[in-house]
């Protein structure tokens, strides 16, 4: 019964100091990372804590993310956030009951961008962002 004891505790000792976590990582992956986050004042200098805005680099890569809380007329909330880099401009929409869609910068219009993807569609204009998909129109309107 002793010995039982004795080896399994020399066996557990071996595990224990022979198991080293390399905390160290794969530094070729990423070379150079930085973020930065902008915090966004409205006139009145409160901050508007409901748009976000975040700059990543890594690999010299950069990309520039604006988040926006937008409502719509029944009063329900999405948040949109545009992006862009070096792969290009899109937009991804993140309603309230967790559908998200993930659109593609196609052209800028003269009031403001026009995404789409998969026959959604969505124009930006000043303050408003909407939403069409086949007849169906979704106007939001950004929440201040």
């Amino acid at each position: 019964m002793k010995t039982n004891l004795l080896l399994a505790t020399i066996l557990l000792s071996l595990i224990s100091v022979s198991c080293k976590k390399n905390e160290g990582g794969n530094k070729g992956v990423i070379s150079e990372s930085s973020s930065s986050e902008t915090t966004v004042v409205d006139n009145n200098g409160t901050v508007d804590t409901l748009t976000t805005s975040t700059e990543q680099t890594s690999n010299d890569n950069q990309t520039m993310e604006t988040s926006v809380a937008y409502k719509g007329l029944d009063g329900t909330r999405a948040k949109a956030t545009f992006s862009s880099g070096k792969s290009g401009k899109t937009l991804v929409i993140e309603s309230a009951n967790s559908q998200k869609y993930q659109l593609d910068f196609k052209s800028k219009t003269a009031d403001g961008e026009h995404y789409e993807r998969n026959g959604v569609s969505a124009n930006t204009k000043g303050d408003s962002l909407i939403i069409s998909q086949g007849d169906t129109e979704i106007p939001l309107v950004k929440v201040k």
